[in-house]
């Protein structure tokens, strides 16, 4: 390594609070991880975000590559084929262990209590972890055929093949078959659909389920249209969706109204559960 820029580069670090000086100082200055880079940037930290980390790399050559999108020279469908699944399903894994117990918690209750389709559900912790709220209660976990073996490796990692199997299929063209399950979970779905595919793409979910069937979203929400103030890490997101699925989030009311526009009854929000994503649920 190139011991000139190894100092400057963990000098920048240290100065955003990556790092910390400790040991000596001058040429010979010695730098180590701070507490919270500790819990989170080891793979074997209580909180690890490594996966996260490298993952960004895939979104680091998206925005170097903006002036493409922006001329529409790309396909936009970097989502459905990101360049190492492992890594995708593991970052997603990380990011999902803080809150799946309490999204689960504020998922109602569905009539019957026996299939969970957890659709693009990846890792399946979400899933895995409404289905033991709810007992006897199984998932079945769907995603693109490149996306399996990963995620079911990490599944069994995180001990949920006792109420989770896993199959592959394309969210865009698979059956979900007519009065088949009894709760339909989105994870970080929608904001990968296109504006005008959502209303049948939800149709297809209110037809498979059973009555008293529920759907749950946990999606990312953006502000309002007409709101008087912008914020950076919501406009960001959405730059992001739309370089890599050509699509956005919605605000979190029109996930509501879209549920309703499908046929749902009963729909809530919980926007408290995250400062960036709101739980919404409705019941056939």
């Amino acid at each position: 390594l190139d011991p000139i820029l190894l100092r400057q580069l963990s000098r920048v670090l240290a100065s955003v609070g990556y790092l910390e000086m400790c040991g000596r100082t001058g040429a010979d200055e010695g730098f180590c991880l701070t507490e919270r880079s500790r819990a989170t940037l080891l793979q074997d930290a209580p909180a690890a975000l490594d996966a996260w980390v490298e993952h960004n790399l895939l979104h680091h050559r998206l925005f170097a590559d903006l002036e493409s999108g922006l001329r529409r020279d790309r396909d936009g469908e970097t989502h459905h084929h990101p360049p190492c699944w492992r890594t995708y399903q593991r970052a997603m894994l990380q990011t999902a262990r803080p809150i799946a117990q309490r999204v689960a918690e504020a998922t109602p209750a569905p009539l019957g209590r026996e299939r969970l389709l957890d659709l693009g559900g990846g890792h399946g912790l979400y899933g895995a972890t409404i289905a033991r709220r709810y007992p006897p209660m199984c998932v079945e976990v769907l995603d693109l055929p490149e996306a399996i073996p990963h995620a079911e490796a990490m599944g069994r990692q995180e001990g949920l093949d006792d109420v989770a199997s896993y199959h592959p299929a394309d969210l865009r063209t698979h059956d979900l078959g007519e009065a088949s399950c009894d709760l339909v979970f989105l994870g970080n779905i929608l904001h990968h659909v296109a504006a005008g595919e959502v209303s049948p793409f939800l149709r297809r979910v209110h037809r498979a389920l059973r009555p008293g069937g529920v759907v749950a979203l946990w999606d990312m929400a953006s502000a309002p249209g007409g709101a008087a103030e912008l914020d950076m890490l919501e406009e960001g997101f959405a730059l992001l969706f739309a370089l890599c699925s050509g699509s956005a989030p919605m605000a979190a009311a029109d996930y509501g109204q879209a549920l309703i526009d499908a046929g749902f009854q009963e729909t809530t929000s919980t926007p408290s559960l995250s400062p960036t994503h709101v739980l919404t649920t409705g019941r056939r």
